[in-house]
């Protein structure tokens, strides 16, 4: 039996072993060795390493992707270091934080696996081979489920995973979440189907991962989408069979599966809930998207030509593609039209409306903007995300749009409103660039070439400087851009209408026809989305330690704070120095307050820090001066470019190619010793005493509540040294001459524990934020440990929630061998 008669036989494996093909393809300049998927070379274009830029790079891969290298790939990097300890606290930035607790740095996520056992940049590649074929393999046997044909549930699973918008998403967790939404609805389906405990592990254990995949909001959005299909599937099921419906019993089975699948997730969901509860997100971003349009109107153009604003890899007009990349082929257009033209089963309809429904709200349709932002969740959330409903409904019509051209003949009655609906498709792009006036045919040569990447556009420059793009096209060049685009939407609609109209006139066989759709359908998408995950040198994927770095090290343990361009997350990561400023949601409210109220006040829930000089004099006040002391911060790291700070309080110790550093004159040490209390009587009231220009926290600390027997006034002395400092274990060596609090100047949090001299001792919020345990005359010896309940609790349920799972899969296996016995 030859290769292909097997997989002719096998069309699941067949079609797993194309979309690995695939996967391997659009990610394959990565794999080859010496390269690495990464845009990490943006930071040679920053302080503090622009100084000392390698002469060949000119523009960095990729400037739009900040936070992928910026954030998430110091995050993996991280926990991938720290396993298989679990990397539960996160010193590095903000005064100390929880780390599993952001759901983002995705420990238990199964997309993490690769960066724990192969080399970090060579994980990152083969990451993004599983989570593409992850999804296009998941669509394929939901299309399977749902009756289609093998070339149409392989035109699905080709739609949704290589669309522009999972590929231009594919560093980011919210992909992750993505990637198992045709698993949720396929194991949806099947518990409709047959409501028993094999169905309901399945879903209960796709649920699970979802959760751990680390974007909770995108998995919100996947279990509204499975809800949504449970629904639709049970009214289905009902009009089809009323009598052997079983739709209360299936309910029940889906909200077990669902509580199950919490519990798997619980060693996650419980920190983070924690975090939530103790964080300013829940007060800062109430209600903060209530009416607000996610996406401009004119980005509805990107369904057609996703490149009509260039590409951030090459000339862009308009960077930020992530928020625009409808794009999911010409050809599935086309056919998500034919499906509902051909046959507009209840089932069909109501995927479209739900695609449509949350198009009208991303492009700020009313009544649904309006009804949708005012719901919880919607009402606080990045609502353009939502844009993957909008994919998996147009990759599901599309794969029935192809089968229905495969199906039968099509009389000629039939033949004209699906020709005239790709028609239109095809023409409506045309229309609004041409018949709009928005570019001009005199520079249909050089976009011609533009058009198929044989040349760049005439007059455009991209200026990268201090971490900020500058783009400056001339008119032609936008021309050009804008007409490139239309050319390429001319072939392949072209193309995908040519093949649509010999399969209707019968002059296309019902085979080449599905694998000349897919060809197109794959030359389209790859055209796309390939290359906007650049593949770099891995020498030019790190960089060293700069002068700067060298004389913050020299300080550790001591706090820094960057101004930008200086990237905020990165430089602490990599090099183990600890930075008063960070982005990581959600962020510890009593954090946000002071540091926006006495630093930055620009951005809510975000310890963005100095942002530019201008600014930065403005703000270096002495109210933020103090903040900044209280918090251990002795340097202060500018861009080289920038005007010199000039205030009081700070002096210039490091003026090097890289950055200036300035030392913050009287800092406080990382731990001190503090001989008295001053008592009061709640949060707003310890904040103003923190923040008064007579508070001096040496003399005494701030408390809420008495401790011990700690004096109000006293004038005793003491020391204290940091004599180890890890993530999850702080041990401080301190003396005083009679009772006294020793203070850590790292964010209180549920979880710490202290002793002091072996001996538990309660660990007291001190100073509004900070942490402080009691001690008695003497030298002792604070050891300070997280232990947060919430990891305990959560790994304990998960652990038993994986029990129970086993069970029920190897309960439900017998009894289906029983019942098919």
């Amino acid at each position: 039996m030859s290769v292909f008669t097997a997989l002719r036989r096998r069309p699941v494996l067949a079609a797993a072993l194309i979309y690995a093909v695939l996967a391997l393809l659009m990610v394959g300049p990565a794999l080859l060795p010496g390269k690495t998927l990464s845009n990490s070379d943006m930071f040679w274009f920053q302080p503090p390493w622009a100084g000392i830029k390698p002469a060949e790079l000119r523009l960095p891969s990729n400037p739009e992707l900040g936070d992928a290298p910026g954030q998430l790939q110091p995050f993996l990097h991280y926990g991938a270091k720290r396993i298989p300890d679990i990397p539960l606290w996160d010193p590095y930035i903000v005064g100390g934080r929880p780390f599993l607790a952001n759901a983002q740095s995705a420990v238990f996520s199964i997309y993490s696996l690769p960066a724990y056992v192969l080399p970090f940049w060579t994980a990152l590649s083969w990451i993004a081979v599983m989570k593409l074929w992850v999804a296009s393999f998941g669509m394929f046997l939901l299309g399977r489920a749902l009756g289609m044909r093998f070339g149409g549930a392989l035109t699905a699973g080709l739609v949704y995973g290589f669309s522009l918008w999972m590929v231009t998403w594919i560093s980011y967790p919210h992909m992750s979440v993505w990637t198992f939404i045709p698993w949720l609805l396929l194991l949806t389906d099947r518990l409709v189907r047959r409501p028993d405990l094999l169905a309901g592990a399945g879903l209960a254990a796709v649920i699970g991962l979802q959760l751990l995949a680390g974007h909770p909001e995108s998995s919100f959005h996947a279990m509204l989408a499975t809800a949504a299909f449970l629904v639709l599937r049970l009214v289905a099921e009902r009009r089809a069979n009323p009598r052997a419906a079983r739709s209360l019993r299936t309910l029940l089975a889906f909200c077990v599966a669902t509580a199950g699948g919490l519990a798997l997730a619980a060693l996650v969901i419980v920190p983070f809930a924690e975090l939530l509860w103790n964080s300013a997100d829940l007060r800062d971003r109430m209600g903060d998207a209530v009416d607000n349009q996610p996406v401009a109107r004119d980005f509805a153009l990107g369904m057609f030509l996703p490149d009509y604003w260039g590409r951030a890899t090459g000339t862009p007009i308009k960077l930020f593609v992530l928020d625009r990349a409808f794009y999911a082929g010409a050809l599935p257009l086309m056919l998500a039209a034919i499906a509902l033209i051909r046959r507009p089963s209840l089932e069909r309809v109501a995927i479209a409306l739900f695609g449509a429904l949350w198009l009208a709200v991303l492009f700020g349709i009313p009544p649904f903007l309006q009804i949708v932002t005012r719901l919880p969740i919607f009402s606080s959330g990045h609502n353009s995300r939502l844009s993957v409903l909008f994919v998996l409904a147009l990759a599901l019509l599309a794969g029935w749009g192809l089968d229905e051209l495969t199906s039968a003949t099509w009389s000629r009655r039939a033949r004209r409103p699906a020709l005239a609906a790709a028609a239109i498709l095809a023409l409506v792009p045309v229309v609004f660039v041409l018949g709009a006036g928005r570019t001009t045919l005199s520079v249909f040569g050089d976009a011609l070439e533009v058009a198929w990447g044989f040349a760049t556009p005439p007059g455009a420059t991209l200026n990268w400087t201090g971490g900020r793009t500058c783009v400056s096209p001339c008119l032609p060049a936008g021309d050009v851009i804008r007409l490139a685009s239309l050319l390429e939407w001319v072939v392949v609609a072209g193309a995908g209408f040519a093949l649509i109209a010999l399969r209707l006139r019968g002059r296309l066989a019902a085979t080449p026809f599905v694998a000349l759709a897919l060809l197109v359908v794959c030359i389209d998408l790859f055209h796309a989305g390939m290359g906007y995950n650049p593949s770099i040198d891995r020498k030019w994927a790190e960089q060293p330690a700069t002068g700067s770095i060298r004389e913050l090290e020299l300080r550790r343990p001591a706090r820094f704070v960057s101004m930008e361009p200086i990237p905020q997350t990165v430089i602490p990561f990599k090099f183990e120095l600890y930075e008063a400023r960070g982005y990581d949601l959600p962020i510890m409210r009593r954090f946000d307050r002071i540091w926006r109220s006495q630093v930055s006040p620009e951005s809510s829930s975000v310890a963005k820090g100095l942002l530019d000089t201008p600014l930065a004099l403005r703000r270096l006040t002495p109210a933020g001066l103090r903040t900044l002391r209280l918090l251990g911060v002795t340097d202060l790291q500018q861009s080289p470019n920038d005007e010199p700070l000039r205030a009081d309080g700070v002096r210039l110790t490091y003026d090097g190619p890289d950055a200036r550093l300035y030392r913050v004159e009287d800092a406080l040490p990382r731990a001190f010793v503090v001989p008295a209390q001053q008592v009061v009587a709640g949060d707003d009231e310890a904040f103003a005493a923190v923040t008064s220009p007579d508070f001096d926290p040496l003399e005494s600390a701030v408390t809420e509540k008495r401790i011990g027997d700690l004096p109000e006034r006293a004038s005793g002395a003491g020391t204290a040294r940091i004599v180890r400092y890890e993530p999850e274990r702080v041990v401080i060596r301190a003396s005083s001459d009679g009772p006294a609090l020793v203070v850590l100047s790292d964010n209180h949090y549920p979880g710490w524990k202290a002793k002091v001299d072996g001996k538990p001792v309660g660990v007291e919020r001190v100073d509004y934020l900070l942490r402080g345990v009691p001690v008695g005359a003497g030298a002792h010896t604070v050891e300070f440990s997280y232990e947060p309940l919430s990891w305990r609790v959560g790994w304990i349920v998960s652990v038993l929630a994986l029990i129970a799972l086993a069970a029920a899969v190897v309960v439900g296996r017998r009894r289906r061998r029983d019942a098919a016995a």
